[in-house]
């Protein structure tokens, strides 16, 4: 079984079974960190949880098809927290009634492995995101400054994307924001086509790793 698992003899599937160390790594600390909560804790865990329906689960935010809104970084965050943060408490229930049902925890696992794979995926948007925006704001340039908050605003919105169908699922999102936002991804593309040149080039791929003719320099 170890064989089965560990990443050093299972080259093949190296990138599934980090991801599923990753999750699982996800869902221990959320499972100690919630089980350290004291009675206080757990009744402001209960009231953030609350607070997103009136925030961020409102009518007049699932359906805000505003470029102000669309753009705002916050709005990006709090989508990328929100699907990490369901993604993993849905996981968790699962596997528990499983295990209450009698079935050992490995194959309990095994069925959720799927979703072991989202809680990894989401886990790494939020921190590609959060790590994006904390570098742009050290940037003093102010063209590459807001050539960057584009890109990272198009990340975003394309992961988003991505995963509408959760987002509507969860009621997050209504359509016609879903709709409003592949607009503003197409809009994001053109608008930083000028300089995707230059931001190709910034990651100094040798040119003996460019087989395609449109990435070859002329």
């Amino acid at each position: 079984l170890k064989n089965d698992t560990e990443i050093f003899t299972t080259f093949e599937g190296d990138n599934t079974v980090l991801m599923q160390l990753v999750a699982k790594n996800r869902m221990s600390e959320f499972r100690k960190n919630f089980s350290e909560m004291d009675a206080l804790d757990k009744v402001n865990y209960v009231w953030n949880q609350t607070k997103i329906y009136f925030t961020e689960k409102n009518p007049l935010i699932t359906r805000d098809i505003s470029e102000s809104h669309l753009l705002d970084k916050n709005f990006h965050l709090n989508a990328f927290y929100y699907r990490e943060h369901e993604i993993i408490v849905s996981a968790s229930k699962r596997i528990k009634k499983l295990t209450d049902s009698g079935l050992n925890i490995y194959d309990a696992f095994n069925i959720v492995q799927h979703q072991m794979l989202d809680i990894a995926n989401a886990y790494l948007d939020r921190v590609v995101l959060e790590q994006f925006l904390l570098k742009i704001d050290t940037i003093s340039d102010a063209n590459s400054k807001l050539i960057l908050q584009k890109l990272a605003q198009l990340f975003a919105l394309h992961t988003i994307e991505e995963h509408k169908g959760w987002y509507l699922e969860n009621n997050y999102l209504e359509t016609v924001k879903t709709k409003a936002i592949r607009k503003m991804v197409n809009q994001l593309c053109w608008d930083i086509r000028p300089n995707a040149v230059g931001l190709v080039d910034a990651f100094a791929i040798p040119e003996s790793c460019l087989s395609a003719p449109i990435a070859k320099k002329k």
